[in-house]
């Protein structure tokens, strides 16, 4: 009999050894292939591509990013009332954004201090004479 053979309680959360998951099976073998990507990893990736543009001072290369956001507001100032709403509410979002990720700097003392001493090695300059360490 099973019971017999098992020297370990069989129940909930102590399944019996021949139904647990194999040591080196994966538990889903038709799973994400390695190296697939993702919906956002592409976007980004194709977002962030170079191309031509011509411009009023000729030919650049920009992002396709930027290209949008620069047809966005294109359309926008040529009066559509449809990019003009959703460049409005891009760079609310995007101030939004920015005042949120603004850097604060350490309040204390000796924070202050070593943030100070930090500035004058990289700046090649001369210890402050106020300075004590």
């Amino acid at each position: 009999m099973a019971d017999e053979e098992a020297s370990y309680d069989i129940g909930y959360g102590k399944p019996p050894r021949a139904s647990r998951f194999q040591m080196g099976v994966s538990g889903n073998p038709n799973g994400r292939p390695k190296g697939s990507r993702n919906l956002a990893t592409i976007a980004l990736k194709e977002s962030w591509q170079q191309i031509r543009v011509n411009g009023p001072r000729g030919v650049r290369s920009i992002t396709k990013l930027e290209a949008a956001v620069m047809q966005l507001a294109n359309k926008s100032a040529q009066g559509d009332l449809r990019a003009t709403r959703e460049l409005i509410a891009l760079i609310a979002r995007s101030e939004e954004i920015a005042a949120t990720a603004e850097i604060s700097l350490p309040t204390n003392e000796q924070d202050q201090k070593l943030l100070a001493n930090l500035r004058r090695r990289l700046s090649g300059l001369q210890p402050d004479p106020n300075d004590s360490e």
